[in-house]
């Protein structure tokens, strides 16, 4: 049985339900896990979830961009909910009109889900019969005064711009006046954040004031998500035009849920998307089908709590390690020993080798030379990948089975063993203000392999 073959049958062993993902710069490239409908559309400067023409035939319309797998918000037998942060990066161009409408939102919804434009921003509402169609919890970015919007309480005028946060109807159950610069199509950048714990959904996001770049902070809503939304949700972004034009379009985006500590087999499958509402996907196989990236950021970010982790350091263990020059007792103990400091070392061994160019030196010298060295490389490379000290670097297991097909190109991994994050952060800047976002470590970038 080929490396390749042994690889793919651990990547079907159980799994830890959490779902981390990172789009640093979303382009054209990742359709296969950004779905779009409607009138959305992938380029190279992110998600156009409306399109970017100003003209009649691009008035009224409405899209949405999802991630490819639903994300397990809670569990009906245990009663457990997850907690998640996102954070994205959004412009909201109206091309230096004045007047603009209606908005972007980032949503989590039930799977049917229908569509709607203009004041309904892209969202499961119908704003004829002001009848929610679809349960959805969302943080509009509003551009555009509706009867359901904000009033200021001293002049009973419409506040104007706004973010708020939306529970199946359009009407806010919290919001913030926002200090937008549409008019020049200014780049924005968003956090949301939901602790299961104290069950408060929380927002932040970046304005301007005197033409100087300030975050907002301050919108929170207290709300149990177990009753507005089902186990199972869809989630990502939606937006509107009507009359009015803008543009609005995402180009980063980073979402970390926590895992739930319970047994796949006794959750409820999510009920299927009708056909007409998300585009055709790809043909998966059954390993292809899992959520993204594994990996969860505890433990210094190196011992991941799903099994297909876990599963590949076994793999790498039993097939690469580095001669050493001790006793030879020690190779068997590093395949056998199951402790964290095993693992780093190997992790440490395999990066090390990895970094000098020298990565066939790390394989096991009784394979002989019965072995694709392409192959091998290859397998070490991707095993280094979801292995990576910082846990929004790590692949989604779609990228994972496309790189050892050969149908992706390899990642470039940093010389050296990067030093590990967490998902929580100390307080670093962007965009000229204070942001809890997590940083980076070291990035990865793609190469011919």
């Amino acid at each position: 049985m080929s490396i390749l073959k042994c690889f793919l049958l651990v990547l079907i062993l159980p799994y830890s339900d959490s779902l981390n993902f990172s789009f640093p710069n979303i382009s054209n490239n990742d359709f296969h896990e950004i779905l779009i409908a409607e009138a959305a559309s992938l380029s190279d400067r992110g998600i156009q979830v409306t399109p970017e023409r100003n003209d009649k035939q691009e008035s009224s319309r409405a899209g949405r961009a999802i991630y490819f797998s639903p994300f397990h918000l809670w569990n009906k037998t245990s009663g457990e909910l997850a907690s998640f942060s996102t954070s994205f990066s959004f412009v909201i161009d109206s091309n230096f009109s004045t007047q603009y409408g209606d908005g972007l939102t980032f949503f989590l919804a039930e799977s049917k889900y229908q569509i709607n434009g203009g004041g309904a921003m892209g969202l499961p509402f119908d704003i004829t019969t002001n009848l929610t169609i679809s349960q959805f919890v969302a943080v509009e970015f509003d551009t555009f005064p509706n009867g359901w919007d904000p009033v200021d309480s001293n002049t009973h005028a419409p506040i104007g711009d706004h973010v708020g946060i939306n529970v199946n109807s359009l009407t806010s159950v919290s919001f913030l006046k926002w200090w937008s610069n549409i008019t020049y199509g200014r780049e924005c950048q968003a956090w949301i954040d939901y602790d299961s714990v104290s069950k408060i959904l929380s927002v932040s996001f970046t304005g301007f004031q005197n033409n100087i770049v300030v975050r907002q902070v301050g919108l929170n809503h207290t709300i149990d998500l177990r009753d507005e939304l089902p186990e199972e949700v869809i989630f990502g972004f939606s937006a509107a035009t009507g009359s009015l034009f803008e543009k609005n379009n995402v180009k980063s985006w980073t979402f970390n849920g926590s895992i739930l500590q319970i047994n796949e087999s006794n959750s409820v499958p999510p009920s299927p998307s009708p056909v007409n509402m998300l585009p055709p996907t790809p043909s998966l196989d059954p390993v292809k089908g899992k959520k993204g990236n594994k990996g969860t950021g505890y433990m210094v970010g190196l011992i991941a709590g799903a099994c297909v982790v876990v599963a590949l350091l076994a793999v790498i263990a039993i097939l690469c390690w580095r001669k050493r020059k001790t006793r030879g007792d020690e190779a068997e103990e590093l395949v056998l020993g199951k402790s964290r400091e095993n693992q780093i070392l190997l992790v440490e061994l395999v990066w090390e080798v990895y970094g000098t160019g020298t990565l066939l030196e790390a394989v096991d010298p009784r394979l002989g030379s019965d072995y694709e060295e392409e192959e091998v490389k290859r397998l070490m490379i991707v095993g280094l990948w979801c292995v990576h000290p910082n846990p929004q670097l790590r692949p989604p297991m779609t990228q994972v089975i496309q790189v050892l097909k050969y149908d992706a190109f390899l990642p470039i991994l940093p010389s050296k063993m990067p030093v590990a994050s967490y998902l929580s952060s100390p307080t670093s800047f962007s965009y000229g203000v204070a942001s809890h976002q997590t940083q980076s470590s070291s990035s990865t970038s793609y190469t011919g392999s």
